[in-house]
């Protein structure tokens, strides 16, 4: 997705919030990356940063801007795809976002876990949500992408992975507040999907009471 994160900064300015970015900033070539800082990559090659926090998101997001970089937002991946490539793109891996946590009938997941991983916690803690059977694709794609239940033999009233959020952690891309961290939650996630808010996604909350009902047997 396009970003246009405001006001472009300084050079100095760019170099002083790139110091404080721990994560990692590399090109594709580069065997490992650095820390807060540019790998040696080949010429012409995309930037990639690999944030490992709802604030870092945010500074990739500026750095990429103040570059002059189109970006493109990948969940999950560590290897860019071929056609994300040229001196002039930014990649924003959020593969440090998998973390999977239950607590108090909630289900905590990071935006680049997968329906795979996140369909094993479940089972191990005797909830059901409806996940659709691609077990490498992210739970961020998963939900932008499911509109209607994959189980629509389960029950009536049963509704998507998508009506299951409750929550979400975003770095929004444009207006006011871009890129800075926020929680929405209840109404104001439905402009996630309606596409009224341009957002990365770092985690989303489920709450999977509507399918505690034979939610064991529900698993093969």
């Amino acid at each position: 997705m396009p970003a246009t994160i405001t006001p472009t900064l300084t050079l100095d300015a760019a170099r002083a919030l790139e110091s404080t970015f721990k994560g990692r900033i590399f090109t594709p070539s580069s065997s490992t990356g650095t820390r807060g800082g540019g790998g040696g990559g080949e010429r012409g090659a995309p930037m990639v940063f690999v944030p490992t926090t709802a604030a870092e998101v945010g500074t990739a997001l500026r750095l990429a801007r103040a570059a002059n970089r189109r970006v493109s937002v990948l969940a999950g991946q560590e290897v860019p795809p071929d056609e994300v490539s040229g001196a002039d793109a930014a990649i924003v891996s959020m593969e440090a976002f998998q973390r999977v946590d239950v607590r108090a009938g909630r289900v905590t997941v990071g935006a680049a876990a997968t329906t795979g991983e996140v369909a094993a916690v479940l089972a191990r803690k005797g909830l059901f949500l409806p996940l659709d059977d691609s077990p490498d694709q992210s739970i961020a794609s998963a939900v932008l992408g499911m509109k209607g239940s994959p189980f629509l033999r389960s029950g009536g009233g049963l509704g998507s992975l998508r009506d299951a959020v409750v929550a979400a952690e975003i770095v929004g891309i444009d207006g006011k507040g871009a890129g800075a961290p926020k929680t929405l939650r209840g109404d104001a996630v439905r402009a996630l999907w309606s596409g009224g808010l341009r957002a990365v996604i770092t985690k989303l909350v489920f709450d999977p009471t509507a399918w505690t009902k034979d939610a064991v047997r529900r698993w093969t």
